[in-house]
């Protein structure tokens, strides 16, 4: 087995005395399957033990001994790889060399990320010498360095520690300040108090009622306290930003398409050319048509590498992002998205708001749009922090459009009543809450 072993950092002693330790004590067994992942572990062997012990742990007695391990390993094939019992009885001996649990989870850590941080160094170096654009291989190196120094998963600990770290974050907020991004809508901001860092926000609308000229007014105000990145799927960047010079001028775009513009207008738009009348610099467009999640994550990820942790990314669909399987059932497709977009959330630690489709039913029965129109909703339903249904009430009547806030996670549902203005992509938060 040692002859196989190469020069990248490790500690076989380390690896062997804890896995000798979680056969042989029930303690430093749960202790271990807490702390570590599988994929530190530098033997393969070592990974497959580990794995055993975790899933007995789990699902098992909790406690093991050789002839349990070894009766475990063989009925996964596995027995022969890792060398059989005398192995396994070689690694029980070997845990009376584990003084403590956390110092050999420690090494083991380290060694890990050692190997982890010259195999991204060796991958960058391999993509510049084969002329890969020098900006990518940095963000993507960047971005696999920012991934080594987040835990795999948040740490929890005493109810009262915790308790303080929460009074102490409410107290070093600004008396009416809210612990969160506003969105600049009064009406909306009222009920949600801030977009929360780390959570899926989720709008759903039926076509042209106003859905993504909403995340692109909320995104522009958002611009305003960092970088904010907005990934659309349909329409070009550029098509995008006329948008918003009619959102920022009040010129129709029909006006600005074809030029149908007063000598007030026109000065308006020089004063945007010339930067007298300033475009939001912190927002950002990039096309995300024809990526999977995954590709949109990374794209993400390598906009956080160049400007800096966002205060807010948007994704404008999620139903047009390519699925991996598109074999898949449906259900399936979208539940794989979500749940890419909601950890995305959470690596990147700011708000994502997702903008989905709502399917053709409410309109068919002529009634206000459910969370179950969401089209095959449960993944989404259940990833989001907050969903919010838009709609008309009279189709006849563009400029009155209702934000249902469906769920709320830690707050309460509202009917909240927006003024839409189609014409230069405006919605303006009316002061009668329903």
């Amino acid at each position: 087995m040692n002859s196989m072993i190469n020069q990248l950092p490790h500690d076989i002693e380390a690896e062997s005395a804890l896995l000798g330790a979680m056969i042989s004590n029930k303690q430093a067994l749960e202790q271990a399957v807490d702390l570590l992942e599988t994929n530190q572990f530098y033997l393969e062997s070592h990974r497959l033990i580990f794995e055993a012990l975790r899933d007995e742990a789990i699902n098992g007695s909790g406690l093991l001994d050789v002839v349990t391990l070894c009766d475990h390993l063989r009925s996964k094939n596995q027995l022969s790889r890792v060398g059989g019992a005398t192995y396994l009885s070689t690694l029980q001996d070997c845990a009376f060399n584990c003084l403590t649990i956390e110092s050999h989870v420690g090494i083991i850590k380290r060694h890990h990320k050692a190997r982890s941080l010259i195999n991204s160094a060796s991958n960058a170096i391999n993509a510049i010498n084969a002329h890969q654009d020098v900006d990518d291989v940095q963000a993507r190196l960047m971005s696999e360095i920012s991934d080594m120094t987040k835990e795999q998963r948040t740490k929890g600990g005493s109810l009262i520690n915790l308790t303080v770290e929460a009074a102490t974050k409410v107290l070093s907020l600004q008396r009416g300040e809210v612990n969160g991004l506003m969105t600049g809508i009064e009406a909306l901001d009222d009920y949600l108090q801030g977009l929360k860092d780390g959570e899926m926000y989720l709008i759903a609308a039926r076509p042209r009622v106003g859905k993504s000229t909403l995340v692109d007014q909320i995104a522009v105000h958002g611009g305003q306290k960092g970088p904010v990145l907005i990934l659309i799927t349909e329409m070009s960047p550029i098509q995008r930003a006329s948008r918003q010079l009619s959102a920022m001028t009040g010129v129709p775009l029909t006006h600005l398409n074809m030029g149908l513009l007063s000598s007030s207008q026109r000065e308006m738009i020089q004063d945007v050319q010339c930067g007298a009348k300033k475009a939001p610099s912190g927002v950002y467009v990039e096309s995300a048509a024809g990526l999977t999640a995954g590709e949109a994550r990374f794209v993400a990820k390598k906009f956080a590498a160049h400007h800096g942790k966002p205060v807010l990314v948007v994704l404008d669909y999620i139903q047009q992002l390519r699925a991996l399987d598109p074999r898949a059932p449906l259900y399936e497709r979208t539940g794989e998205k979500s749940g890419v977009m909601r950890n995305m959330s959470a690596e990147l630690d700011c708000p994502v708001i997702v903008i989905s489709q709502l399917g053709r039913e409410c309109e068919k029965e002529k009634r206000p749009p459910r969370i179950s129109d969401l089209r095959e909703s449960g993944k989404l339903e259940e990833d989001a922090y907050a969903i919010g249904l838009m709609h008309r009430p009279d189709d006849e009547v563009q400029t009155k459009v209702v934000f249902n806030l469906a769920k709320h996670r830690n707050g309460g549902e509202a009917l909240i009543p927006l003024t839409f203005k189609p014409e230069v992509f405006r919605f303006e938060g009316r002061s009668r809450m329903i």
